[in-house]
């Protein structure tokens, strides 16, 4: 279940994103810069499509992380890149070349290999087994590091280097969205817990459960946001090879950080995971 909601977010997420550029693209072919705080986008039903997308892959994405864990569902995210590469070659006339082609191949059979070496469980299901994983010093120095890190990049570098690299607003929406994809897990795991234990071990009694679903929201918003931003700036076949692949690296990262260590069922499982991941890593690349 787990894997066919990511697979099915991946698509969703992939077009998406070819909707959401091409309302940005006659947006500001009539004058309406987003970048500049323009929020004309909002009257767009294109984009209004594309966000639904977003939401419906969102959604999918919420449910997989419910019963897969994130190791496992963040990489799976190389469908979205393979499918936006694909419609974007179609809708934005943004071409698809042999590399490409080949790129969109490498990121299937490193979809495959993740597949079939993926763990079967989470660490946590309930909330203070997550809660017990957030507040250890380990994580919370590292959580401070990002802080700094986002501060930095949003205050200092994006105001006179956005407009000039991807890389900015990708990186401030990549560090924001692994901590959407930690909080998500902790959440998805809980209610998929309370459903089954509704009477003797409900989650929803427990105060942490309603400041990790404003967690979830907030950062909903603010990955959008600076997503829409980059997409505003530079080309999608830019953009979204670029953010797979620092979203799931600071997934991971921030994933191995919290759990202390990859949670994966054994060295193979982890050696092939990661092997699978580095030939999606190489496909985007040729995208």
């Amino acid at each position: 279940v787990g894997i066919s909601l990511a697979l099915l977010s991946g698509a969703f997420i992939g077009a998406s994103v070819v909707f959401t550029k091409r309302a940005l693209l006659d947006l500001k072919a009539k004058g309406h810069d987003v970048t500049a705080g323009s929020h004309e986008y909002l009257k767009s039903g294109m984009w209004w499509i594309g966000m639904t997308l977003t939401a419906l892959g969102e959604i999918a994405n919420f449910g997989a992380y419910a019963f897969v864990p994130a190791i496992l569902v963040t990489p799976l995210g190389a469908i979205s890149v393979v499918i936006s590469a694909v419609l974007s070659a179609v809708f934005l006339n943004e071409k698809l070349n042999f590399s490409g082609i080949i790129g969109c191949a490498q990121c299937l059979i490193g979809a495959v290999i993740i597949v079939l070496h993926a763990p079967a469980s989470h660490i946590t299901e309930t909330i203070p087994q997550f809660m017990h994983l957030v507040v250890q010093p380990v994580f919370l120095v590292y959580s401070a590091f990002v802080a700094g890190a986002l501060c930095y990049l949003i205050f200092y570098l994006q105001p006179r280097y956005a407009q000039k690299s991807p890389v900015i607003y990708i990186s401030i929406s990549s560090l924001g969205g692994s901590y959407l994809v930690l909080s998500t897990q902790g959440f998805g795991t809980a209610l998929v817990y309370s459903i089954r234990h509704w009477k003797d071990d409900n989650q929803f009694l427990q105060w942490p459960m309603y400041p990790l679903l404003a967690f979830v929201v907030f950062f909903i918003l603010f990955q959008v946001h600076f997503l829409n931003k980059a997409l505003s700036s530079f080309s999608a076949a830019i953009v979204t090879p670029i953010y797979y692949v620092f979203f799931t690296t600071a997934t991971m990262i921030s994933t191995a950080f919290l759990f202390q260590g990859f949670p994966v069922g054994d060295a193979v499982g982890g050696v092939s995971i990661l092997f699978g991941f580095l030939t999606i890593v190489g496909g985007v690349a040729l995208l």
